[in-house]
């Protein structure tokens, strides 16, 4: 009886390890990573301002008030990504200041690996300058000194638009 108990106990040892082994063989259950790497929300808290999202270029647009210093602007936003990254350094909404005196790249970095480009620009309101005009027709004419017309071709506006007012209309 004693050797019925000890074969019956080494079976039942033989069926867990072979249980054991069957079980831990199985493939394991995949899991599917998510792919989503969207900036969906862009703003910066002082000075208070929202960016623009373009989905369809991967931009986002700033706009600061005039005399807002860009060297050290936070950024606060909100992402479908793992992660966000400006070079190689690590993004933490509201709390990491990045220089936008010209274009940053926000890079979204997906739970799968994949990654997508923001590029991120920050500009001031569109500069005005004071100068007089009168209406003759259809047509407007500078009625101030070179000095302006200098002026205006520094807006990006080419000096050859630009007409000097008859002595009459001054």
């Amino acid at each position: 009886m004693q050797r019925c108990a000890k074969s019956a106990v080494r079976w039942l040892i033989l069926a867990i390890m072979l249980g054991d082994f069957v079980l831990g063989c199985a493939q394991p259950t995949s899991t599917t990573l998510s792919s989503a790497k969207a900036i969906t929300a862009f703003s910066f808290t002082s000075p208070s301002v929202t960016g623009t999202i373009s989905e369809t270029a991967k931009t986002i647009a700033v706009t600061v008030p005039a005399d807002t210093s860009v060297t050290a602007l936070v950024a606060t936003f909100t992402t479908t990504g793992s992660s966000v990254k400006v070079g190689l350094t690590v993004q933490a909404s509201g709390a990491t200041s990045n220089n936008f005196t010209n274009p940053e790249t926000y890079t979204v970095t997906a739970a799968d690996g994949t990654s997508q480009a923001y590029i991120v620009t920050v500009t001031g309101p569109p500069k005005t300058i004071g100068f007089s005009q009168k209406s003759v027709g259809s047509s407007w004419r500078i009625t101030q000194t070179a000095s302006i017309k200098a002026a205006i071709a520094n807006q990006g506006i080419p000096p050859s638009t630009l007409e000097t007012a008859p002595s009459r209309l001054r």
